[in-house]
């Protein structure tokens, strides 16, 4: 544009010289500069021969300038698409999709891991480079999951994620963050998409067949290891364990604060109000819902033939007091027995005392070491040994 405006500057100074011999009138006239970009500008008709006096000269002296003005206001107003800025092109924030035909694991709530399921692909496509964060910035996580490539460049990618063995923990929880970076260049990242993973502990599978009709549960559940006793709680009540308050019936879930007051599985309208339920659903059976895969509380059936069809042997396993079942085959578990609850410890069934309705039938073993099979009130803190098919 600079040099434009020098080249127009200089045409009008000669237009102007050559009118001082003579103006008549002023044109339009097409210049094109050194880069053959077009501009309109102002020149004057000039003639020669006209001569005389000062006041010619001056008429002369205010045409030119005048003409050297308007040329000034004038040549910016010339075009040349070299001289107009380009206008830049708008960025967009990179973005993360699962293409037709593969799992988009980034669509569930979490991705449960059942032993021995280790391993897992994502497949995902994004359009600009990716890095993968673990929930803890690479911490406690790392120690238990893996991931291969866990950074990448844009188009399909496929990512392994591996899962160790689970003998030290009940559970494990953590979370895959897929980031990139905003289109702006900011230096925070940006989550493209985000993976929970829980696996539970491998104990559950490995069931072992007794020569009964159900196989059992190595470990209670909830437990590390075979000898550990695992978290307690009341007959169909999770998240309850209440041997130990002063007023017990007060914190269980199926009652309203009594042992007549009871809102589930109840047979008898002098304990509450009468469902006719007299075993656990799906939802309120501790083993199913921790662990799935067919895995449930076991049912009075199955709980007595455990005890009436097996040999027991009282003994420790590293320091644990308990019994070595073995079953009709020569198959054995063992069964803890920490005396949890006032010396004793139950081990709960599915099934409801319908002819008492506080309690639910149970494995017991008391301190002498006697089991049997009998009933607890539902309030109680007991264990659950699974079982499954």
């Amino acid at each position: 544009m600079v040099c434009t405006a020098v080249v127009g500057f200089i045409h009008i100074l000669w237009c102007g010289l050559l009118s001082l011999s003579g103006t008549k009138a002023m044109r339009e006239a097409s210049l094109k500069d050194k880069d053959n970009c077009s501009h309109t500008i102002f020149v004057l008709n000039a003639e020669r021969g006209e001569q005389g006096g000062i006041e010619n000269f001056m008429k002369k002296f205010f045409a030119i300038f005048r003409v050297m003005v308007l040329g000034a206001l004038v040549l910016p107003m010339g075009s040349c698409s070299e001289d107009v800025p380009q206008e830049e092109v708008s960025k967009s924030d990179p973005v993360l999709t699962v293409p037709d035909g593969y799992v988009n694991y980034f669509e569930k709530e979490e991705v449960h891991f059942d032993y021995p399921a280790t391993e897992f692909k994502l497949i995902f496509q994004v359009d600009a480079d990716w890095w993968i964060r673990f929930d803890d910035n690479g911490g406690e996580m790392r120690k238990w999951c893996s991931a291969t490539p866990e950074s990448g460049g844009a188009g399909l990618n496929e990512v392994t994620i591996s899962l160790s063995d689970n003998y030290d923990k009940w559970q494990r929880i953590g979370d895959i963050l897929i980031c990139s970076r905003y289109a702006d260049g900011s230096t925070h990242p940006l989550f493209l998409e985000s993976l929970r993973i829980r696996q539970d502990n491998r104990q559950y599978e490995d069931p072992v067949d007794l020569g009964l009709s159900v196989k059992w549960a190595s470990w209670n559940l909830r437990a590390y290891s075979p000898e550990g006793d695992g978290i307690p709680c009341a007959w169909g009540d999770q998240g309850n364990t209440t041997s130990e308050i002063v007023a017990p019936w007060t914190k269980y879930k199926w009652c309203e604060g009594s042992w007549d007051s009871m809102t589930k599985y109840c047979t008898d309208s002098y304990y509450g109000t009468v469902d006719n339920k007299t075993t656990l659903d799906p939802e309120d059976d501790y083993a199913n819902l921790y662990w799935g895969n067919g895995w449930r509380v076991p049912t009075k059936e199955e709980m007595q033939e455990l005890v009436e069809k097996c040999t027991w042997i009282s003994l420790e396993l590293n320091g644990v007091e308990g019994f070595r079942i073995v079953g009709p085959n020569g198959n054995k578990i063992f069964l803890p027995t920490p005396g949890y609850s006032s010396g004793h410890d139950y081990y709960w069934t599915n099934a409801l005392d319908e002819s008492d309705n506080r309690n639910a039938y149970v494995l017991e073993i008391d301190d002498y070491r006697r089991y049997g099979f009998g009933t607890a009130q539902r309030y109680r803190d007991g264990y659950i040994r699974p079982v499954k098919k």
